[in-house]
């Protein structure tokens, strides 16, 4: 078990040729802390991911993943500090390790293409969790705040805005063959909001410990 801030568990198996060259490697991945996505104790931090990606990217790739500066991101300031960073060196700590990671990952065999909508999907998850409900006085159900973020995180995802919506606020049951939408209240579409921002970082984690099995893995004749 890692004993930083990025809290998952591994079992890493190294396959070796008849005369004990490693010829590929498979990763088994488990207990993936996607809590913390959302939730930190004071003292604690986000995944390292998310800082790299501020401290890394250009301002230019930040503008086109339509991300805010970091301070103004819940999932990474949620006690309101005036910056995330903790000093001068702690910012370019995480710059240098966003330049590693990029090494490693082109190295790997990961594409430029593959590269960027790992982060595109990193902003989806910051964004998502920034949508922000109240309620609405004349149905008691929950509405959107501010629909610019809901934009940004439809265009992240490249789905519908209404469809992104209409999910967030509302549940919908079919009973009898007849479609009966229920409008969520504000603590339940929070915590619809969560989950979903919990849940697309699981399965890109997933997704990219699959992808590194694939490209890591034997020729069939070293198998």
């Amino acid at each position: 078990m890692n004993d930083n801030s990025s809290r998952f568990g591994k079992f890493v198996e190294l396959k070796f040729s008849d005369d004990g060259q490693i010829v590929g490697a498979k990763i088994d991945q488990y207990l993936l802390e996607k809590s913390r996505v959302i939730y930190q104790s004071n003292g604690e931090k986000n995944f390292h991911i998310f800082y790299y990606m501020f401290a890394g990217l250009t301002e230019q790739q930040l503008v086109g993943l339509l991300l805010s500066p970091p301070e103004q991101h819940r999932v990474l300031n949620k006690y309101g500090k005036s910056h995330i960073y903790e000093s001068e060196d702690d910012f370019f700590h995480c710059q240098k390790m966003f330049d590693e990671l990029q090494d490693i990952l082109e190295m790997v065999g990961f594409t430029p293409e593959d590269i960027l909508m790992i982060f595109t999907m990193l902003s989806a998850v910051v964004q998502v969790a920034d949508i922000e409900f109240d309620t609405d006085q004349d149905t008691d159900g929950a509405y959107i705040v501010d629909e610019y973020v809901l934009k940004v995180v439809s265009q992240l995802l490249s789905i519908d805005t209404t469809e992104l919506a209409t999910a967030l606020i509302s549940n919908v049951n079919v009973t009898r063959g007849e479609r009966i939408l229920t409008l969520k209240n504000v603590d339940k579409a929070k915590d619809g909001r969560d989950a979903l921002a919990k849940a697309l970082y699981s399965r890109l984690f997933s997704w990219i410990v699959r992808q590194i099995n694939t490209l890591l893995a034997p020729d069939e004749s070293q198998a």
